[in-house]
């Protein structure tokens, strides 16, 4: 059953149709929690958040849209309300506590420098130039899996093929863009 024929089972009172979109859903939900908070335990948090909102939100959802960016969306709007709330010491309290030195030398500043910024849209760049090298087979497949989440089922199905060729595919896929990656830059 596709999403929309669960949403409707599942608004109809058909309370398995939702575990059917957790199960469907749950791998997406928590990467993209743990993409944003890097830990576990509060990406597993977000994502029983998340599946919450979802479930009371339901109703409301336009069954003409695909339901993938809307939870994605309620996952990363779960997880930057995590991250608000993990604010540990505001800056304003850190004078009241500036005779212990050693909480003011442990403290970092979580966003990354300029240079590590410039240094990742570079390789961000290098990867993109490298992937557009390969068969337009193997671009199709790495999009669908890395940039849209789908497991080699999905993809084969998409795609018209066999699992096993979409697997194979993508692992000689792999290995030539590890090569293309290894040359020397110019």
């Amino acid at each position: 059953m596709n999403d929309q024929e669960l949403i409707v089972r599942y608004l109809a009172g058909d309370k398995a149709a939702f575990n059917l979109l957790v199960e469907r859903y749950l791998k997406i939900v928590y990467s993209v929690a743990f993409y944003y908070v890097k830990n576990s335990p509060d990406a597993e948090d977000i994502a029983q958040d998340t599946f919450i909102k979802v479930m009371a939100n339901l109703k409301k959802f336009d069954l003409a849209k695909p339901l993938k960016p809307w939870v994605c969306q309620i996952t990363k709007n779960q997880a930057l309300d995590l991250l608000k709330k993990k604010k540990a010491i505001p800056f304003s309290m850190l004078t009241a506590i500036e005779s212990d030195s050693s909480i003011l030398d442990t403290l970092s500043d979580p966003a990354p420098l300029v240079s590590e910024i410039i240094d990742a849209q570079d390789e961000q760049q290098r990867v993109i130039a490298a992937v557009k090298k390969l068969p337009k087979q193997t671009q199709a497949i790495f999009y669908l899996r890395y940039a849209q989440g789908m497991g080699f089922n999905e993809i084969a199905k998409q795609i018209g093929g066999l699992m096993n060729t979409v697997k194979s595919q993508s692992r000689r896929g792999l290995i030539s863009l590890k090569k293309l990656l290894e040359e020397p830059k110019i």
